[in-house]
């Protein structure tokens, strides 16, 4: 018997009949619950799309994916709910990982260093196709399309540009966290401000995917938190009219939504401390409806901390007064 007939035998073979014990869950590939075989939508974190595919592999936990233009093909491992790569088609895209959110939703969570060459794609998306028996146009070739009445989701991550005080570039947005593990949504790899409490107490089980950001580059011992200010901006691009559009958002202390240039609303407050504290303790929600156009689309937040007083200081480093923002915005297409 070859190798290879003998691989897809143990890959088909009931557990039973092997003479050992069911694997436990996170051991399985073809679960129905993780069942990643067909036809996905890649989104690049620079809002690039392209048609993709998942194919079962005959190797026990393995599948590969296939995606146009050739970006983070290979062969993937699964382990529980993360799908690694064991051979990527570029040898040079080491390292990659993905987080399996649910069984229509993938996010890029790692891409060492030491594997890009030019571009992080961290936050890259696969989307599981939900017209797999209606074709669509694409707007060029390897590039998919929205289909009517999809829903599309963003949320804070690491995806997103970040502008200082003065307008300048600073790089991407960076996942915070007020301690290790504050508030709840804190995962592995969040820069810490090094601090205790219960703060940043908003409930965002609304947008489960987001995370807690500020500008890069900074720490707890980092100075001149006091009325810090940055914008952070994310591009995305509607292949069909908005039938309906929403963000929410908390933010320690205050900000402002711009949507298309076109001011939304704001809160907090950097004068007013009850304010400041309320802003951040709870999702606010604005309708973005009315300011989404079919085609490319700005969501910009301007956000400012508070004075060092809110923390008892005259002066504060981010240990003392620490700054964050949330947000997650959903749109549901028209189907005319």
């Amino acid at each position: 018997m070859t190798r290879r007939l003998a691989l897809i035998l143990a890959c088909l073979m009931p557990a039973s009949s092997k003479g050992m014990e069911d694997p436990p869950p996170q051991q399985r590939y073809a679960t129905p619950e993780i069942d990643l075989a067909g036809r996905w939508i890649l989104t690049m974190p620079s809002g690039a799309q392209w048609n993709a595919t998942f194919e079962k592999n005959c190797r026990c936990n393995h599948i590969d994916l296939r995606c146009g233009g050739g970006l983070l093909q290979g062969e993937y491992e699964m382990k529980g709910g993360w799908l690694a790569v064991a051979k990527p088609t570029d040898e040079k895209l080491t390292g990659l990982v993905w987080k399996i959110r649910n069984r229509n939703l993938l996010e890029l969570v790692e891409h060492p260093v030491a594997s890009q060459f030019g571009s992080d794609y961290r936050g890259a998306v696969l989307v599981r196709r939900i017209d797999e028996d209606r074709p669509h146009a694409a707007r060029t070739p390897g590039e998919a399309r929205q289909p009517p009445g999809a829903s599309i989701t963003f949320v804070s991550d690491s995806t997103w540009d970040v502008l200082d005080a003065s307008d300048k570039p600073v790089g991407k947005a960076e996942r915070v966290g007020l301690g290790e593990t504050t508030p709840a949504s804190t995962v592995p790899g969040t820069l810490s401000f090094g601090i205790g409490g219960d703060g940043w107490a908003a409930d965002l089980s609304a947008i489960p995917e987001a995370h807690w950001i500020w500008a890069p580059g900074l720490t707890g011992r980092s100075p001149a938190a006091n009325l810090a200010t940055y914008t952070f901006t994310k591009r995305f691009t509607l292949d069909a009219p908005p039938a309906s559009g929403t963000i929410w958002i908390a933010a320690d202390d205050h900000a402002e939504i711009f949507v298309n240039e076109r001011r939304v609303g704001e809160i907090g407050s950097t004068s007013d401390g009850a304010s400041a504290h309320e802003s951040q303790v709870r999702l606010h929600d604005f309708d973005i409806t009315r300011h989404l156009v079919r085609g490319p689309n700005t969501v910009r937040i301007r956000v400012q901390n508070g004075p060092a007083t809110f923390s008892g200081y005259t002066e504060a480093n981010y240990s003392q007064n620490p700054a964050g923002l949330v947000i997650g915005g959903k749109v549901i297409l028209a189907r005319d």
